[in-house]
């Protein structure tokens, strides 16, 4: 969100979130050597609702994206996602997102 934007007067504010996940892969991939496992890639669809306590004049986001699970030294998980995001209604708001 570009807080520029958001003109809430009551500073008390909640962010609603949602995800919704399609398995792609499961690959699972690699070595003694190359201790880098691949556990899984799968496709997203998001949204964020940030508002206010009495729900007034809300900012929502909608995006979609990929997201990956990786294993380093065998026991580090990280999970990874780029996605492409909007807020409905309002020109130029589009943007990449990466997120950990």
């Amino acid at each position: 969100f570009d807080l520029d934007d958001i003109t809430f007067q009551n500073q008390n504010l909640a962010l609603f979130s949602a995800r919704y996940t399609v398995p792609l892969l499961y690959p699972d991939t690699g070595g003694f050597f190359i201790p880098v496992y691949l556990e899984r890639v799968y496709a997203v669809l998001f949204t964020q609702t940030l508002a206010n306590n009495f729900a007034d004049n809300p900012l929502t986001l909608a995006g979609a994206g990929i997201r990956a699970r990786i294993r380093l030294l065998y026991n580090f998980p990280i999970d990874i996602g780029i996605g492409f995001a909007i807020i409905p209604g309002r020109t130029g708001s589009e943007s990449v997102v990466i997120n950990f």
